[in-house]
């Protein structure tokens, strides 16, 4: 804001509009002169809550097809910035071995502890309605999950997981 008296103004101007509590977020930009992006806007309410508490710590789990197989119980973590794919379910997604590139690296996890990449490969993944190619590391780790999705894979194509509302929107 410029100013403290533009805030103010653009508040009272706000606050002088009565706006139904199920007008979108698109419509009250419309209401106020504003163009609404080209993209559209994915917004979480309390309607969207599945739960009866709000407070739960519950993970964010999806079911993905890769490779052509459908994959549950995929975690899609908040803080990871990496795709995780344990060696055992590379095993059962029919990752042809010849594709997949050795690698050096060490990941730093949680608690400072350091695990080795087996290799990483490219994968086609559908998380409906879209289709993305998904770059894994494969570690020989035990996991609760089958694959893991950091969210910076999800932001690009404008996926927005909740772990609150246990739901991921897609334009």
């Amino acid at each position: 804001m410029a100013s403290h008296k533009h805030r103010s103004a653009l508040l009272d101007a706000l606050n002088g509009k009565e706006v139904p509590i199920e007008t979108t977020s698109q419509e009250v930009l419309s209401l106020m002169g504003v163009e609404a992006p080209s993209h559209p806007l994915l917004t979480f309410s309390d309607e969207d809550l599945l739960l009866e508490e709000a407070t739960h710590t519950r993970p964010l789990q999806i079911t993905i097809e890769c490779m052509g197989d459908k994959v549950p119980v995929v975690l899609i973590d908040n803080r990871f910035a990496l795709n995780v794919c344990p060696f055992r379910t590379t095993l059962t997604i029919d990752q042809d071995i010849e594709t997949i590139i050795s690698s050096f690296l060490t990941i730093r996890a949680y608690g400072n502890t350091s695990r080795k990449v087996m290799g990483d490969f490219k994968a086609p993944c559908k998380i409906s309605p879209l289709e993305i190619i998904v770059e894994f590391y494969i570690m020989d780790i035990t996991l609760n999950y089958n694959l893991l999705l950091g969210r910076a894979r999800l932001y690009p194509i404008g996926a927005i997981p909740s772990s609150l509302h246990q739901k991921m929107k897609i334009p």
